[in-house]
């Protein structure tokens, strides 16, 4: 045999010994498959890729330049523990928020005494220290010593506070986004999907773009009341939340039950008109509203004995609108955990699908009270980013944590968060200590830090907070990082020895109706009534 042909007989050897030709490759499935981690290292029910959470989807936390310096002039805060540097405050806040790109606030080492509460409604504003205890903001006053009529006691002698669930001194506000309205609408989701999807089809692709954020609504008629004409609870208990303690200024005496003893005095004066055009109260209010219990009032003995000497109640859930097949009869049943929803409370008693705020307080460790009317409007919800088009359906950067069934409506609006890149870090946020007459469960005097609410991709990083009712409120936030933080206290707050588990705070930290956020290294140095809260997502 020549050469040439042994060479023609090892090509066609070869080729016939060659692998086929790998066919195209198949569409990618509408489903993902569970994450292995999930199920190596949560709860069954609770498996979601949180790979995403934090800020900027887990990004390194930026540091942008300095751009105030609240010592210098036109500011000129002394921070010498002793001058009242509330108007310098006010008049940094103002410039940030006038700057299109908001600005960081250098406070250099010191102590500032800040005596009324600041609002931020700018992207990009940052308050940032030279170390926790290097900078101290000292706050000398509570909320309810600002705000009269806001923490008072009824004619029954029920204590009545705006301060339980919202309102600081620090409040990041952005604008709300309701998928009533309809400038940011894009597309309804047309068919139903399990849990788990992300290829989504949807009525039009032509208003969507590769790589734009987008955020999902779930709703149906179980949802409606909140904006549709229901809540009539909600407009009593504002109208209760408005009434003050009447026209004149009361004193009334607390007395412990149990041994006699005088503990304090509650003070009752008329709510102020003009708290209706404060931020800070209107955050206070809403929440209020919304994460209270039906009626918030607390005798001095209810204050006492909510604070974890006796059993809490059972949790209970109204499902007298809950028609079979509705979103909120799926999220009662608990079939929002056998779908592989994120629950932060448990599917038999509190199942808590993504973005839905029935189960406050995890499992039902602390007492999450009676819940009613659970669902409102754009409850349930999620935020993602565009991955591809293609012909009728869109593919997300993340799965469905809960499914769109029959005469459910998901519908998809552009996701424009007003307030982001901003938050506080590296310094200390202090009230001075207070000896509470009655203890922080629903009867808060509003010795509250920080709160965000409507805002996104934020975060709070090296912060100490002490002495304060509740340390961070986090409502409708998303996509933050919440980074080495600590709650804590010069001595404790509350010393009765038969009710010594709420000595000293209510919230640490609370989480309602937001997701994708990261909790990383916080730490509740002291007893509080809740360690953590989260309500929903």
């Amino acid at each position: 045999m020549s050469a040439e042909r042994r060479l023609v007989r090892m090509a066609v050897l070869l080729a016939l010994a060659a692998p086929p030709t790998p066919s195209p490759p198949s569409p990618p499935p509408a489903v993902r498959p569970s994450q292995v981690a999930a199920s190596l290292f949560l709860l069954a029910g609770r498996g979601y890729d949180w790979s995403t959470a934090g800020y900027r989807d887990g990004a390194d936390l930026p540091s942008p330049p300095v751009t105030f310096n609240i010592r210098d002039p036109p500011f000129n805060a002394a921070g010498d523990n002793s001058t009242d540097d509330t108007e310098a405050f006010k008049a940094v806040v103002d410039a940030a928020n006038a700057s299109p790109g908001g600005g960081v606030i250098l406070l250099p080492a010191g102590t500032y005494i800040l005596k009324e509460p600041l609002v931020v409604n700018r992207s990009g504003v940052v308050f940032r220290g030279e170390g926790r205890g290097a900078t101290t903001i000292r706050i000398p006053l509570s909320l309810s010593d600002i705000y009269n009529g806001t923490w008072y006691i009824d004619d029954a002698g029920k204590i009545h506070s705006a301060w339980s669930f919202g309102g600081s001194f620090f409040l990041f506000q952005g604008e709300p986004q309701r998928s009533i309205r309809p400038e940011n609408r894009l597309a309804f989701v047309a068919g139903v999907l399990p849990a788990g999807a992300y290829r989504i089809p949807i009525t039009s692709t032509e208003l969507f773009t590769v790589g734009s954020w987008v955020r999902l609504y779930l709703n149906d008629n179980s949802t409606d009341w909140g904006y549709t004409g229901g809540g009539g609870d909600r407009r009593r208990r504002r109208r209760r939340l408005l009434a003050g303690g009447g026209d004149t200024v009361t004193t009334t005496a607390i007395v412990d039950p149990a041994t006699g003893r005088r503990l304090g005095k509650l003070v009752t004066r008329p709510v102020d008109p003009a708290l209706l055009s404060s931020p800070v109260f209107v955050a206070a209010m809403e929440a209020a509203l919304e994460y209270g219990e039906g009626d918030a009032g607390l005798s001095p003995a209810e204050a006492l004995a909510a604070s974890g000497i006796a059993p809490p109640p059972p949790g209970e859930v109204s499902t007298a609108t809950a028609s079979p097949g509705t979103i909120t009869a799926w999220v009662v049943s608990g079939a929002g955990a056998a779908a592989g929803a994120c629950t932060p409370a448990s599917a038999s008693r509190w199942a808590t699908p993504f973005g839905v705020p029935l189960g406050p307080y995890g499992d039902n460790m602390a007492d999450s009270g009676v819940v009613n009317n659970t669902l409102r409007r754009d409850d349930i919800s999620l935020v993602a980013r565009v991955e591809a088009i293609g012909s009728g359906y869109i593919d997300l950067d993340r799965e469905l944590p809960f499914p769109i069934q029959e005469g459910w409506e998901g519908l998809f609006l552009r996701y424009l968060p007003t307030v982001e890149d901003g938050g506080m870090e590296q310094l200390t946020i202090a009230f001075d200590h207070e000896m509470l007459p009655v203890p922080p469960h629903f009867t808060d005097k509003g010795y509250n830090a920080i709160s965000m609410r409507f805002a996104a991709n934020m975060w709070l990083k090296e912060v100490t907070i002490v002495n304060a009712d509740n340390g961070c409120f986090n409502d409708r936030t998303d996509k933050s990082t919440f980074k080495d933080v600590t709650a804590t206290v010069t001595s404790r707050r509350w010393v009765d020895s038969l009710f010594n588990q709420a000595v000293n705070g209510h919230h640490p930290i609370f989480l309602a109706h937001c997701q994708s956020n990261l909790v990383d290294g916080w730490k509740a140095a002291r007893q509080a009534v809740l360690a953590a809260a989260a309500v929903g997502r």
